[in-house]
């Protein structure tokens, strides 16, 4: 950048300085020529900033921003302190080494601690299919505990295991959600929340925790580790006998608490 250059004249009973004319180096490295597109997700961040301000930890290569960490068991590792809904899940064969305490797992993670774990895991991001389950527990399961956020989450996997016929739709969890979970429809009090989950998930401690715990069952459920709800396919959130009169479907009977779930069938 321009910049006034000062010299002085070597005279030893007078100190003169002399200005010089404006000039522009040549010899620049890299320039910002324009904000970073999601600055207003980090607010008390520098727009112009890379790396968070700390380059020599960490490294940029796509303009990502970091985000929530969690294993494959579903278990929530930290955070990076910013609050923009991004989900990164270790690859298989990677475990936290939960043992060691100098880590400050459950909370904000040290930079150190997020470059380490951020090389061995994935992002899964809103758009994908394993996502759209995550936005669907939450968008329907908000207020529930953690056995109807499983109920819900195993729903979905198990629809996706069926080997055919209606209720499989097309086998993925994004074709299972659209055509059968209210939540996705245009009109439903939830679908804001679940197209649009980080308006929702940092408004507070409450749904911060209700997002996360739905990302722990959705994880659970995806890599089959999740068996709350006994092979459920169907499930219920108003009291209903409709299924009950159903004779391809079995009522499930749990002995555990499902807050948010009046009644879960599976098919016979």
């Amino acid at each position: 950048m321009g910049c006034r250059k000062l010299t002085y004249a070597k005279d030893y009973t007078t100190l003169k300085v002399v200005y010089r004319s404006w000039f522009v180096s040549e010899k620049v490295a890299q320039r910002f020529i324009s904000v970073d597109p999601l600055a207003h997700l980090r607010v008390s961040l520098s727009p112009y900033n890379y790396c968070s301000n700390n380059p020599i930890l960490r490294i940029d290569p796509d303009g990502a921003l970091d985000g929530d960490y969690y294993d494959r068991q579903g278990s929530y590792l930290g955070n990076d302190g910013i609050d923009d809904g991004k989900v990164y899940v270790l690859n298989e064969g990677n475990r936290a080494k939960t043992e060691n305490t100098n880590v400050n797992w459950g909370g904000k993670l040290a930079d150190n601690h997020v470059t380490q774990i951020k090389s061995k895991s994935e992002e899964i991001k809103m758009d994908s299919d394993l996502g759209a389950m995550m936005r669907t527990v939450y968008s329907e399961m908000r207020g529930g505990d953690d056995n109807a956020k499983a109920i819900v989450a195993e729903s979905i996997y198990n629809r996706s295991q069926l080997s055919s016929g209606y209720e499989k739709a097309d086998g993925t969890y994004s074709g299972i959600v659209n055509k059968f979970y209210d939540v996705t429809k245009s009109g439903n009090g939830s679908n804001d929340v679940f197209q649009n989950p980080t308006d929702y998930i940092y408004k507070n401690p409450t749904e911060t925790n209700a997002w996360r715990s739905s990302v722990g069952a959705s994880l659970q459920a995806h890599f089959g580790l999740s068996d709350v709800g006994k092979g459920v396919i169907f499930y219920n959130s108003a009291s209903s006998t409709f299924y009950d009169k159903n004779t391809k479907m079995e009522k499930i009977t749990l002995d555990i608490t499902h807050k948010g779930v009046k009644g879960l069938w599976k098919l016979k």
